[in-house]
């Protein structure tokens, strides 16, 4: 058989397998603007709290205490400076911030997130790390990613921990789950919260 002929045989077989794959790896449009439910969501002040009690300030003593019950990873308490402390915190508002609503646009090239508070978050979908200084606060480090078939929306504050939030629909797309994972200095926790999508109430006849 001629090489040209095998070579374009092949090549036909490689356009089709990629295109397949493309099609199998679709991502999900997440784009609407969504209202928080406060019934079907986690209430994330307990283990917040839990967090933060593992921690001492600096005139506090270090304990020896092992953690190895429930969802806190670190063997003991943490003695943090004033400027660690604050940075903890920072990183847990992230965590904790609840806006009554949030609109998502997704476009090939960026993901927006804004949230009723008037918030704007713009990240390239290409995974690229945004960086925001902080005035008196640990600078901001945000990118965002594709974890399978979930939108991963991930926030480091410099020397106080990091947020990792996961979007992902219901199977009718009513609904926006939101999987949020905290990790710094005193521990670690998971929520969930979930969104309910906003419908335009039909025009009077």
């Amino acid at each position: 058989m001629d090489k040209r002929l095998v070579m374009l045989a092949l090549s036909a077989v490689i356009f089709l397998r990629l295109g397949t794959a493309r099609q199998g790896t679709q991502q999900p449009d997440l784009s609407g603007n969504w209202i928080f439910d406060r019934t079907g969501s986690d209430d994330p002040q307990s283990p917040a709290a839990d967090c933060k009690s593992h921690v001492r300030g600096p005139g506090g003593h270090a304990g020896s205490q092992q953690l190895d019950t429930g969802i806190f990873a670190h063997p003991k308490y943490h003695v943090l400076g004033e400027t660690e402390l604050y940075r903890l915190d920072q990183t847990l508002q992230l965590a904790l911030d609840e806006p009554f609503s949030i609109r998502l646009l997704q476009s090939p090239m960026t993901v927006t997130l804004t949230t009723s508070e008037g918030d704007s978050l713009v990240l390239p979908t290409s995974g690229e790390k945004v960086k925001e200084a902080v005035n008196g606060a640990g600078d901001l480090e945000s990118r965002t990613y594709m974890n399978g078939t979930r939108r991963v929306i991930e926030r480091k504050v410099g020397g106080g921990g990091s947020v990792a939030s996961e979007y992902f629909l219901s199977q009718d797309g009513n609904q926006l789950y939101v999987v949020v994972s905290f990790d710094g200095r005193c521990g670690k926790f998971t929520f969930r919260r979930v969104y309910a999508r906003e419908t335009t109430p039909p025009a009077p006849g």
